[in-house]
């Protein structure tokens, strides 16, 4: 089969978003990248900086503090602004189920059928599914995908928000007790026992990311800002977020795997 039908068969089930600044350099690459894509639709999608508002969704440095331990940087908060404005408008703009959502600093297998990824996440009840992660960390299999690939649901974060798909469901649970901006957008993702949505993803990674620093995330790392560890507050709110993890996972080994992770009550 000719990798242009691998990709036209799921056409109508999802699209590909591609986060950048306007203006950058990096859209000649992504457009190299995903110029074979003749039946699947694609466009960019203007990142945001940290001045602009964003509605529903408040920048609030005394919870960034208290909940993540410093300030985020301008790059994470246009970076968080980024994700959430492409995700309301997928909501309530776009009419594909699904959407694949790219920064500008990924390369992206073009031969990769996400049509089968759609199919057994949808098979399972899934509706948020990674393309790539920064960091290992311990995962266990729970299907496998044509040309030796598996689908691993990690225990924990595994970082990073540079490729992933989402369903229109998937989206609105991740919004459904979004207020503020807390900490960077990955780690937000990551907190899969507040909004439900398993770390699960394709491995090995059909995305990887360039060598190049990102535009996008700008001061991703936070600089030279120190992160406070021992603060009554914070070191609470800590052992409750672990606590609530380990229940999630031990919970997710009993039945069947689903989409939604239990949520357990917010604090």
């Amino acid at each position: 089969m000719d990798f242009r039908d691998i990709w036209g068969r799921a056409m109508n089930r999802y699209e590909i978003a591609v986060i950048s600044l306007r203006g950058s350099p990096r859209r000649e690459q992504v457009r190299e990248n995903l110029r074979d894509l003749q039946n699947v639709e694609w466009s960019f999608f203007d990142g945001l900086t940290a001045d602009v508002d964003v509605p529903r969704i408040s920048n609030t440095p005394e919870r960034q503090i208290a909940r993540f331990g410093r300030l985020l940087s301008n790059g994470e908060i246009g970076c968080f602004k980024s994700h959430i404005s492409l995700l309301s408008n997928f909501l309530h703009h776009r009419s594909h189920p699904w959407i694949l959502i790219m920064e500008d600093d990924v390369w992206l297998d073009d031969r990769f059928d996400l049509g089968e990824v759609i199919d057994f996440a949808e098979a399972q009840g899934l509706h948020y599914v990674r393309l790539f992660a920064k960091a290992y960390k311990p995962a266990h299999v729970i299907g496998h995908l044509s040309g030796f690939r598996q689908v691993i649901r990690f225990k924990t974060d595994p970082y990073g928000t540079q490729a992933y798909l989402i369903s229109k469901r998937g989206a609105s649970t991740f919004f459904r007790n979004l207020q503020y901006i807390e900490r960077p957008i990955d780690d937000e993702f990551g907190r899969f026992w507040h909004h439900g949505l398993h770390p699960v993803s394709v491995f090995p990674f059909p995305a990887a990311e360039r060598a190049v620093p990102s535009i996008i995330e700008g001061g991703r790392e936070g600089g030279s800002v120190a992160r406070i560890r021992f603060r009554g507050d914070l070191l609470t709110f800590r052992a409750v977020e672990k606590l609530r993890k380990s229940m999630t996972n031990l919970r997710y080994r009993i039945p069947p795997v689903r989409g939604l992770a239990p949520c357990l009550p917010l604090m």
